[in-house]
């Protein structure tokens, strides 16, 4: 009798905790089929700022969507929404933040119907701190100019898209992406996908914006980019028509040999192996200088420690020879 009667306690309370744990998970009332995102990187000041338009369904009528939201300044007027079908511009009564579950809470006027396709658009501005995740800041001395050269990065995994950009950032909601970075002329970005066209900025001179293509559906978690000043090296594979490219800090560049070569013989093993062929035109590797991984498997892009990508040495030969392997294998199962 006791027995059952601690079970039945028990149970009770683990009902009720649960009973009281906050929401944390999105709801499905929308779902995200398409960002454009436009963001434009200052090294000089440490800050990014951009936009976001976000092509949603409504699966269920609901006069709130939440996304997530982290670190960004968003004003209240730079959210606004429209119907796809008729350019209609829904009425946005609010704009609050959850801070304990990341959510950007707007509140609409009028219901969104189920089945229609909704243009969700923000504008915000992040800071890039030293943190080593979201979109970040990292740097290395240059041993000429004996001077620190700043660079920013992705570091999305598991939660962290939401401190670079507004987003569904769970791993199910997986949509296409086609991606804006504005930097300054004397530097470099990459991302997922293959660079398109690369033009002037007209109002700031002496700044660039490149384009990239749309890119497969996929989860805000292995979004990348990165804006450096890095050198490159690169290889065509024959075998499958994939550019394999490789970036690193100048002095450090003549160190990615090792990583050139072994890339394109990993990759087309585990494409015979799976039987599946890799889905992107290009693939790039990147050593970047402060990164709490080892590596990070992003479509197209993949970020790794240096210490674990370049080759000098036995004991990073010995890393690097590790975590090639296995990251690959990891982004392929992604």
């Amino acid at each position: 009798m006791l027995c059952k009667l601690v079970v039945a306690v028990t149970f009770l309370l683990v009902w009720t905790a649960a009973a009281e744990l906050p929401a944390y998970r999105l709801p499905t009332d929308v779902i995200p089929h398409h960002y454009n995102l436009i963001l434009s990187t200052d090294l000089d000041r440490f800050i990014f700022n951009g936009s976001v338009d976000i092509k949603i369904e409504c699966k269920k009528a609901t006069d709130v969507i939440k996304i997530h939201s982290k670190s960004l300044k968003i004003a209240d007027k730079s959210v606004t929404l429209r119907g796809i079908a008729d350019d209609s511009l829904m009425t946005v009564s609010g704009v609050t933040l959850d801070i304990d579950n990341d959510f950007l809470i707007i509140q609409l006027q009028e219901q969104l119907m189920p089945g229609s396709l909704y243009l969700l658009q923000i504008r915000f501005q992040g800071n890039l701190t030293d943190s080593l995740v979201g979109y970040y800041r990292s740097g290395y001395e240059d041993q000429v100019s004996n001077t620190t050269r700043w660079l920013a990065v992705t570091q999305f995994e598991p939660t962290d898209a939401r401190r670079a950009f507004p987003c569904f950032d769970e791993p199910a909601m997986k949509a296409k992406f086609r991606i804006s970075l504005g930097h300054k002329n004397s530097l470099h970005s990459v991302s997922n996908m293959f660079l398109t066209s690369s033009v002037e900025d007209k109002e700031r001179p002496g700044w660039v914006w490149d384009q990239y293509e749309d890119s497969v559906p996929m989860s805000t978690y292995l979004i990348a980019f990165l804006v450096s000043d890095f050198q490159s090296k690169q290889t065509l594979s024959h075998s499958n028509n994939v550019l394999f490219r490789v970036w690193a800090r100048k002095d450090a560049i003549d160190q990615t040999e090792f990583a050139l070569i072994c890339t394109p013989k990993i990759l087309s093993f585990y494409e015979d192996f799976f039987k599946i062929k890799f889905p992107i035109v290009k693939l790039d590797s990147a050593a970047i200088p402060d990164f709490s991984a080892g590596a990070m498997e992003n479509w197209g892009l993949v970020t790794y420690r240096e210490s674990c990508f370049l080759g000098v040495g036995p004991v990073r030969r010995q890393c690097a020879d590790v975590n090639l392997p296995n990251r690959f294998l990891g982004f392929r199962l992604s």
